[in-house]
């Protein structure tokens, strides 16, 4: 239904809101270039990363993104309860402010990215501020097979106090492969790597395993789990988030 004659046609099935040239072919969409997606995610894990004790910990998760071509702008929160032997305690997680540029092609992307984090989280030193982040993410993608990499730092500005807590800025980094099952259906793997906010305490590792799955052409789904490496991770990490496209 794109005005050219199938036997001159030398782009089958276009999508049906795309303009055509004289042989068949995209020249543009017409849907809208602009893209937000709500997504929010309800995870368990069982290391306070505060104390590094054993606690049960629930969190509810809500994000906000918009989406401009090649720009996206996202913000996003949490609602944390903990739950130990010794203690409980209830309150929101740190707010994270980011902005991101991908360049793509057919086969390889890079996307880079710059944010803050806004110090909603109340610390029991009363020394939390606004820290500073960037990251730089790679990929490539060859038939379903997607391989990628990402490093980011954290500029922690929080101020150490006499209670003997010394904070300092945060290198981290990923490796990873994933498969694409069908246009619905994609999951990974990755091995990660992460400093602590604190001094002295050995690094954060742990592997994971990401899966994506639409449920139509506006909601899908999401389920990350996490298992720890080092004893500063969390034994079990579980996320699962619900999305919606408009």
């Amino acid at each position: 239904m794109d005005g050219v004659e199938d036997r001159d046609d030398k782009c089958v099935n276009t999508p049906i809101m795309d303009l055509v040239n004289e042989e068949g072919c995209s020249t543009e969409s017409l849907l809208n270039s602009h893209t937000f997606t709500l997504l929010t995610g309800l995870s368990y894990s069982d290391t306070d990363y505060n104390t590094l004790a054993k606690t049960d910990t629930l969190t509810t998760s809500i994000s906000l993104d918009y989406t401009y071509k090649n720009f996206s702008f996202g913000i996003s929160t949490s609602y944390y309860e903990n739950n130990s032997e010794t203690f409980s305690a209830t309150g929101f997680n740190d707010t994270f402010i980011t902005t991101e540029y991908k360049l793509v092609d057919d086969v390889f992307y890079i996307s880079l990215g710059v944010g803050l984090i806004l110090p909603t989280y109340e610390s029991l030193y009363a020394t939390n501020e606004i820290d500073y982040m960037a990251n730089v993410h790679l990929g490539y993608t060859v038939e379903n097979v997607n391989l990628f990499a990402l490093y980011g730092y954290t500029l922690v500005n929080d101020t150490d106090t006499t209670q003997k807590v010394y904070y300092q800025n945060i290198h981290y980094a990923s490796v990873g492969i994933g498969y694409f099952f069908d246009s619905k259906f994609y999951a990974n793997t990755s091995y990660n790597i992460s400093q602590s906010v604190y001094k002295d305490i050995e690094d954060i590792e742990s592997l994971s395993l990401y899966g994506y799955y639409s449920l139509s052409d506006s909601l899908f789904v999401t389920a990350n789990y996490m298992y720890g490496l080092s004893e500063s991770a969390s034994d079990t990490f579980v996320l699962v988030s619900l999305g919606y496209k408009f």
